[in-house]
């Protein structure tokens, strides 16, 4: 064929410029420098979740053992044992997910105090760490306040630092809803997969799993009931065919809940359980917890966060925003039904609270700012404090002179002193009334209402989880108290059992539930009704009571008591003087050597 009719079959004869040979070094280059540019323009973020990661670890793993296992951790702990050891467990109804977990940890590390708080505590960082999956509904600061506020929540910590399947359920719903949100978003039907791992996962933790699923699958479809329908044929497509959602989902409850086809009970615990007995905390018990002064009282800053948030989510019109409104709503009304123990249900519901809550701390940090700015509103702020305590200390000396005993109880001197601040802070208001602008003014109390929120989580946190200190004193979370000294007890009688290999050490049955775990590794503790009728009394371990026999007291007791009816005057006066009346009924024990 010739060339003229343009349709040449010869091959292209090379340019004299012929393109360069592929170079992969060159390449690699490319990439690496692509992906530095990306890391320094995210290197805030990076930053700020790394401080995050590394306060939810230190909130959650020091001192972590300092506090013996209280009765509930320790029959978790006894059936995970008994697991691994090859018995067969008393109940194994309380969590299939928690208990194999624990017969893992304990195959791995052994049976300790440590050991069996270990998993809720990873658990519990991983909740503060879940946020990264919502950094697109959310963003990225929203994101990153929700992790900081899940990460400083002591409600969250104290679950974490608890042998308790409520944490569990925590991270797989966080973790859940974060998958579908990725697998909406991206299109991707792998995220599908994950999420059905983690629902046979969240199901097969037990606790208050199924409420929690329920009010999070309530409302999405309240908020996607409005959607139009080409977005329900975009979610029918990327689900596709269930099948394989539905392996995946009944492979991981089989899984999780026989531990790898080797202990087939703890099936009703992953299938039976969940749906039959999660209504079982509504039934009447005699010593509720009242839910909302406990929430008040260790989680103030989350709730004010959320309801900020609430305020800035309520007016706009993002489906995730309708979401996150819906399932605050529904994870609060189980708590309106007055549960016994609303512990698990406040862990479950600080979820929707933190997401609402990092919206509020977002759209604080994206206001303009600058250091003379960020100085002014501090100054605002300080002059606004000082402005609450002189009205708050003046009020109270007032309102106690005047209920004193006599008109001499009201001193000249001290009304002087107080009439002499008013006039101080008056003139200093006056001098900064041009400057004193409502921009400033917003400012100073965010940044104030930012700094007295990181005090008192910090502040609650270090009295009610950490050191020899706090353990033994009423608190509204923990109705059961256990003291340090519980070790040198058990110590004590391992020392007998080691004198004494034959012989029993009988212990008093009362304390069975909080001594048991403590004792699994003495064979010759003896849990009995009553003290032996006959012969010299061995050593033995007594609640001190009218039948407990004569001996030594030791310096530790079992703290077991109830909740009186509390004013809101009488909590303020516990949380700030942590009186020991709200658990009254104290037990010394009585040990005979």
């Amino acid at each position: 064929m010739s060339a003229s009719d343009g349709r040449s079959t010869a091959l292209p004869m090379p340019s004299a410029e012929a393109p360069p040979a592929w170079d992969s070094a060159d390449w690699l280059n490319r990439c690496s420098a692509a992906l530095v540019a990306q890391v320094r323009l995210h290197a805030w973020e990076v930053g700020a979740w790394t401080v995050v990661a590394a306060v939810a670890l230190l909130l959650r793993f020091v001192a972590l053992a300092d506090l013996p296992l209280g009765s509930n951790e320790g029959a978790t702990a006894m059936d995970a044992w008994r697991l691994a050891l090859g018995r067969a467990p008393r109940e194994l109804d309380v969590s299939a997910a928690l208990t194999h977990g624990l017969l893992a940890v304990f195959a791995l590390f052994g049976a300790s105090d440590y050991a069996a708080r270990l998993l809720p505590a990873l658990a519990g960082t991983a909740v503060a760490l879940a946020p990264l999956l919502l950094r697109g509904p959310l963003g990225r600061l929203g994101a990153l306040g929700a992790g900081t506020l899940l990460a400083l929540s002591p409600l969250v910590v104290f679950a974490s630092r608890r042998v308790d399947a409520a944490i569990l359920v925590a991270c797989f719903l966080l973790l859940l809803v974060g998958t579908v949100a990725q697998a909406i978003i991206s299109g991707q039907r792998r995220w599908l997969f994950l999420s059905a791992g983690l629902l046979a996962l969240l199901l097969a933790s037990g606790s208050v799993a199924v409420p929690s699923a329920l009010a999070v699958v309530g409302a999405g479809a309240i908020a996607w009931g409005g959607v139009r329908e080409d977005a329900w044929a975009r979610i029918r497509a990327l689900i596709g065919s269930p099948l394989p959602l539905l392996v995946v989902f009944t492979g991981t409850l089989v899984l999780v809940g026989t531990a790898g086809l080797t202990h087939l009970r703890g099936m009703q615990a992953a299938l039976v359980d969940p749906w039959v007995a999660w209504l079982a905390p509504f039934r009447p018990q005699a010593f509720p917890i009242p839910w909302l002064p406990t929430v008040l009282l260790y989680d103030l800053p989350l709730l004010v966060a959320a309801g900020i948030g609430l305020a800035i989510t309520a007016r706009r019109e993002r489906l995730f925003d309708h979401f996150v409104l819906w399932w605050a709503a529904l994870g609060a009304l189980p708590l309106l039904f007055q549960p016994a123990d609303p512990r698990p249900y406040l862990v479950v519901w600080t979820l929707p609270l933190a997401l609402l809550g990092g919206q509020a701390l977002a759209a604080l940090v994206e206001r303009d700012w600058s250091p003379g700015l960020v100085g002014q509103a501090l100054l605002a702020g300080l002059l606004v404090a000082l402005d609450v305590c002189f009205v708050l200390n003046s009020g109270r000396f007032l309102t106690s002179s005047l209920r004193g005993p006599g008109p001499s109880a009201l001193s000249a001197a001290s009304l002087g002193f107080v009439l002499l601040t008013l006039g101080f802070l008056l003139a200093v208001h006056w001098r900064l009334r041009a400057w004193l602008d409502s921009a400033r003014l917003e400012r100073g109390l965010a940044l104030l209402a930012l700094v007295l929120g990181v005090g008192f989580a910090v502040a609650v946190n270090g009295r009610l989880q950490y050191g020899a200190g706090n353990a033994g004193r009423a608190e509204l979370l923990r109705p059961e108290a256990l003291r340090p000294e519980v070790y040198a007890l058990a110590e004590e009688l391992r020392t007998w059992a080691r004198q004494e290999p034959r012989t029993p050490i009988p212990i008093s049955a009362a304390l069975r539930p909080s001594l048991l775990w403590h004792l699994r590794d003495v064979p010759t503790a003896q849990f009995v009704e009553h003290p032996p009728a006959t012969g010299p009394l061995p050593r033995s371990v007594w609640v001190a009571g009218p039948e407990a026999p004569e001996g030594e007291r030791q310096p530790w007791r079992e703290t077991l008591g109830t909740l009186p009816t509390m004013s809101s005057s009488t909590l303020w006066n516990w949380w700030v003087y942590r009186e020991s009346w709200l658990v009254p009924t104290r037990h010394d024990i009585i040990v005979v050597r």
